[in-house]
């Protein structure tokens, strides 16, 4: 019986997947070449669709010829295009556009395109960063707080409390791959570069099996490929970090492009002044963060590219101190504390489309969470510094990962894909 059943199953598959006319490629944007995450894909007159998947990919079916296909995107002109049953891809550009708001007008109707995803939150980085931000930083963490089913805890914390669970019950991923304490400032600014960040999705229930198991959330962050025409950029000095972001393409090739963002907190510039004032430069105190993202893509041809993703950043609370150790001494002693903690991220994807429907993955990465108390202690002469005494006491706790997989896409048909 389970073997009619399977006999059944991949006849199904077969004939869903044979017995249709296919039209796929890659959905990016006009002016940047940022590939579209999740654009909502449908033929024109019916309720048939599938949206791109997390590198811009879609591959839609129909049965009968001529047809047109819709491509929509939030922020975005709607294209329309004729639908080619065609081996080679079909690669649509959409451009952003910027209208003026009107009079709001709601509608109901007895079909729909598609069918979201229950407990899927999505928020479009540009509505992201016209939200009111702590000392200028905005957050992409804070965003989700303002959606049902989701809390942020203590006033003005980043921390996301999802159906009643707590932040550490939330797998982060960075694409794709796990970082382990997100937060700066005790928690008021999360980690995450609203500059370096393509996409950003919430699942709150539901996950699919790729994310393994979690009690709480899933939080899915794409970095920014970079712009494949122009080497662009900026820069900005706020109240509490100052932050530069560049991308283009490498060499004017449009095939290998580039993205760079550092963020550096401006706390401990501060700090230092103030406390070696009140204390006659005897020390100095402080704390400060920073966060540094890279990617670099490179399309092999039209079926392949690899990409390497980069992510740093650190937490330092430090204290340091210099003083004789007595009146009339020729020594004076060197103390230093720290506390760091942060996490390191790298990534080698290889992306290959088999077909006009399947569509493979291959990561291989490296992720590690530190966190390091450190003291140190130093007495040296005044005249050539020598060191006469040296001791050091340190704690240090970490989570390390080596991963190796392979992802595959099978979009079957415009209803089902595995």
């Amino acid at each position: 019986m389970k073997y009619t059943a399977l006999t059944l199953l991949i006849g199904f598959i077969y004939f869903q997947a044979v017995a249709q006319h296919s039209m796929q490629g890659y959905i990016s944007d006009e002016k940047t070449g940022e590939r579209l995450i999740g654009c909502s894909v449908h033929i024109l007159g019916t309720t048939e669709g599938v949206t791109s998947n997390n590198y811009g990919f879609y591959s839609i079916k129909i049965n009968k010829l001529p047809a047109w296909v819709v491509f929509s995107y939030i922020g975005y002109q709607t294209d329309t295009v004729e639908f080619v049953p065609a081996g080679n891809n079909i690669d649509v550009m959409l451009s952003q556009k910027t209208s003026n708001l009107k009079e709001v007008e709601i509608r109901a109707t007895s079909a729909a395109t598609s069918t979201p995803r229950t407990g899927v939150l999505t928020i479009p980085v540009q509505q992201i960063k016209q939200l009111p931000a702590l000392g200028g930083e905005v957050d992409v963490m804070k965003a989700f707080q303002l959606m049902p089913g989701v809390q942020g805890g203590s006033e003005g914390t980043s921390g996301l409390y999802v159906r009643g669970g707590t932040p550490d019950q939330n797998l982060i991923l960075l694409d794709d791959i796990p970082l382990y304490y997100v937060n700066h400032i005790g928690g008021f600014i999360s980690v995450f570069d609203v500059n370096a960040i393509n996409d950003i999705k919430l699942i709150k229930g539901g996950f699919p099996a790729r994310y393994g198991g979690r009690l709480s959330s899933v939080v899915d962050i794409r970095m920014k490929t970079g712009n494949s025409s122009e080497i662009k950029g900026e820069y900005g000095i706020g109240l509490l970090a100052s932050r530069i972001f560049i991308e283009g393409p490498v060499l004017k090739k449009e095939k290998t492009k580039f993205m760079f963002s550092l963020r550096r907190c401006n706390l401990d510039i501060a700090t230092r002044l103030i406390t070696r004032m009140q204390s006659g430069l005897v020390f100095s105190a402080g704390y400060t963060f920073y966060d540094l993202y890279s990617k670099i893509t490179h399309e092999i041809d039209s079926d392949n590219s690899i990409s390497f993703s980069f992510y740093n950043g650190r937490d330092n609370i430090f204290f340091k101190q210099r003083d004789p150790v007595a009146a009339g001494s020729d020594t004076f002693f060197d103390y230093q504390a720290n506390i760091i903690w942060g996490n390191t991220l790298a990534s080698v994807k290889w992306n290959h489309q088999y077909n006009k429907n399947v569509f493979g993955t291959l990561t291989f990465a490296y992720t590690h969470f530190k966190y390091l108390n450190r003291v140190q202690y130093e007495e040296k002469y005044k005249s050539d510094k020598e060191v006469i005494e040296k001791a050091s006491t340190s704690f240090v706790s970490g989570v390390n990962d080596v991963i190796l997989k392979k992802d595959f896409d099978y979009f079957v048909s415009n209803t089902i894909s595995l």
